[in-house]
């Protein structure tokens, strides 16, 4: 060590005081204290009890799939037990009108003068900068704790000029780049952010590296779910008019906690829709029931 560039006390002093070194233990003693400390439920107790009660204040969520197999449902359903419990939540919505979204909390029950979700009017940019004054507006105004956006492909990060090149030309250093600020946004606010994406077309059994450009953006998330619906292999027996034999989609689908910061336990779960939103499937037993499901819906007999 060169003790000639060691600075004096007085250097010290003249230096930015904006940060300064601690003990962790009374960093974390003195970020806890700041934390509400609340964990809420998804409102499926398999996960919560991995995830110690559920989700958290700085948590980044990830929900992924292939297009049309739920991830929307799957959120709008944390959103509903969220609401039983009197949380406040806010939606971006780009891929989804909010008055079908309305629709879909409506089939779950939900009425009206209970419902304490927000959602900006209108719905005017998906630039990064525009999502944070309005999640700092509704957090003041509403004590809104979390935020549902709809989907990572809308959004468009903070960059300047010398970064804007780069972005260009890797779209997956742009996404990530995007999912890290969106991970500081919800630590920086003590908010959860449940942030939606797609999955590229692969095989089944998705896992987190199926994410569409993938880069970065399961190494910022504190949870990533993965939904799929379930198929099964159809026979000629199967057949309805001309189709050809192939996959047919069941009522059921399957939602994998793919990625667990807090613990590191991955857990899965079977859900079908019923009213109006994903519970643990009651009449899911392996696949001799998934395929009476597939016979009652295209009335096929034996």
């Amino acid at each position: 060590m060169d003790f000639d560039k060691i600075p004096t006390i007085d250097q010290l002093q003249t230096m930015d005081n904006d940060s300064e070194m601690v003990l962790i233990p009374e960093l974390a003693a003195e970020e806890q204290s700041r934390a509400s400390g609340d964990h809420f439920p998804t409102g499926f107790s398999v996960f919560d009890e991995v995830m110690k009660g559920g989700i958290a204040g700085g948590d980044l969520v990830i929900i992924s799939g292939r297009t049309g197999q739920g991830k929307t449902t799957f959120a709008q359903t944390i959103n509903y037990h969220l609401s039983q419990e009197g949380i406040p939540c806010a939606w971006f919505s780009y891929e989804i009108p909010i008055r079908e979204l309305w629709e879909k909390f409506q089939a779950m029950g939900i009425k009206a003068e209970d419902f304490l979700a927000y959602a900006p009017k209108p719905n005017r940019s998906g630039k990064l900068a525009w999502i944070k004054k309005k999640i700092m507006e509704t957090t003041l105004k509403h004590n809104t704790q979390v935020v549902f956006i709809d989907h990572l492909g809308f959004l468009t990060p903070d960059i300047d000029e010398t970064n804007a090149r780069d972005f260009d030309q890797n779209y997956s250093s742009y996404l990530g780049q995007l999912t890290r600020q969106l991970k500081t946004l919800a630590m920086e606010n003590n908010i959860i952010i449940v942030l939606l994406a797609h999955t590229r077309k692969t095989k089944d059994n998705l896992d987190v590296e199926d994410i569409a450009h993938s880069v970065g953006i399961p190494q910022e998330a504190d949870f990533v779910f993965m939904v799929e619906r379930l198929k099964v292999k159809t026979t000629k027996k199967w057949q309805v008019d001309s189709e050809p034999e192939g996959d047919v989609y069941t009522p059921f689908s399957r939602i994998s906690l793919q990625k667990n910061r807090r613990t590191g336990l991955s857990k899965y779960v079977k859900v079908e829709l019923r009213a109006g939103m994903l519970q643990e499937a009651k009449t899911y037993d392996g696949v001799d029931t998934t395929i009476q499901a597939v016979e009652d819906i295209f009335g096929i007999a034996e």
